[in-house]
């Protein structure tokens, strides 16, 4: 394993302090463009709850304020479980923080501090092969998102196979197959996968797609049975 490797894995994981923080901040500007793009995927509209999960310096979420949510009635949240950037985002976002229009917690994805239901739409970028348990995540944010709510995953895979050349891939889920197939289990409806060549980037974008199902079906046809069981015992 080389240094740059064994040194800069955590902080791409958890970004903290030091050098090897500040030089993953440096690295994690070129995800700006990506953010801005997966965004506009999710259609976002002025009354919508955004959660974004692995936020790190907050580009996504500045995206969001300015160009929709501000203006709007709709509320913004932000998950990291690095108490470094999830501070810096706080301290970039204070205002829209002391205005009740943003929230930020430093929590894990699989123990998020938000109701169920109460979220529209869902983002995060190159960050789901860290996840420890992916399936506690997904049902995890399948729990905080409206029925019918979407989730849209960014991933630039001309980023993703150099860093799987260098090393960074050793352990954990980095294959998007297995990330869409991990959402099918969890319950997820409507998963599916967009491939774009970004001109100006030179690479070609992943963006994978999945819904919180409107309702379940098995539970509406048990509770249709169980009414007209009731009704005709009544009868």
């Amino acid at each position: 394993m080389s240094i740059l490797v064994k040194y800069l894995t955590p902080h791409l994981r958890k970004p903290s302090t030091g050098f090897w923080g500040y030089f993953t901040r440096m690295l994690l500007k070129v995800n700006a463009r990506l953010e801005q793009e997966t965004f506009m995927k999710l259609e976002v509209h002025p009354s919508d709850n955004v959660l974004e999960v692995g936020f790190g310096y907050g580009y996504a979420l500045s995206y969001a304020l300015e160009t929709t949510l501000r203006a709007g009635t709709g509320k913004l949240y932000g998950v990291d479980h690095s108490v470094t950037v999830c501070d810096a985002v706080k301290k970039m976002l204070n205002q829209d923080i002391e205005s009740k229009k943003v929230e930020i917690f430093n929590a894990d994805v699989a123990n998020i501090p938000i109701g169920d239901n109460e979220i529209d739409k869902v983002i995060h970028l190159h960050c789901f092969y860290f996840w420890p348990d992916m399936p506690a995540a997904l049902t995890e944010l399948k729990r905080v998102m409206k029925p019918g709510a979407l989730m849209v995953t960014g991933l630039n895979m001309k980023s993703v196979a150099k860093a799987k050349q260098m090393g960074f891939f050793q352990s954990g889920h980095c294959e998007p197959d297995q990330y869409l197939d991990a959402m099918k289990t969890a319950g997820y409806s409507d998963v599916r996968k967009e491939s774009v060549h970004h001109e100006s980037l030179n690479a070609e974008l992943l963006f994978m797609f999945a819904r919180k199902p409107q309702s379940n079906n098995c539970d509406d046809e048990l509770s249709s049975q169980e009414s007209d069981i009731t009704g005709n015992s009544e009868s």
